[in-house]
């Protein structure tokens, strides 16, 4: 019986390059944004109030907005990067086992192995609790 699919360690491998790619493209829009915001924040005198009634009101106000709203793009593409780049490490550093994997019988075998190892230690561990500290040292416990 044949467990898992033969093209596990690629498809991870081709899910954390899309993150990489997608990182990539991020940043560049969000460095983008932020130089195209800098940029059109030039044109205004630092302080340049809202001369409210002036003929240029509209137009300084629809220039604020562009300004504000190209900062806005830049840290959404800015927050996605870092969303992409927490899913590519994840990726990179997930142990659980996967039903896709191939290995996933072997893996759930060594897991099972070592809970068993466990427990009996704990067995030990509770025998020698009931007869002492002495008992519990030569298990090679400390104080």
């Amino acid at each position: 019986m044949s467990v898992g699919r033969k093209d596990y360690e690629e498809r991870k491998k081709n899910k954390i390059e899309r993150c990489l790619e997608r990182i990539a493209d991020l940043n560049e829009i969000s460095s983008q944004e932020f130089d195209r915001a800098r940029s059109l924040q030039s044109v205004i005198p630092l302080g340049q109030p809202i001369l409210v009634g002036h003929h240029s009101e509209g137009r300084h106000r629809a220039h604020l907005k562009k300004i504000d709203s190209a900062y806005r793009k830049g840290i959404e593409a800015y927050d996605k990067a870092a969303y992409y780049e927490k899913k590519a490490t994840n990726a990179r550093n997930n142990r659980s086992i996967s039903g896709d994997d191939p290995e996933a019988m072997n893996r759930y075998q060594k897991k099972i192995e070592n809970l068993l190892k466990t427990q009996e230690y704990m067995k030990a561990v509770n025998k020698a609790w009931k007869k002492g500290k002495a008992a519990l040292m030569a298990l090679g416990l400390s104080e």
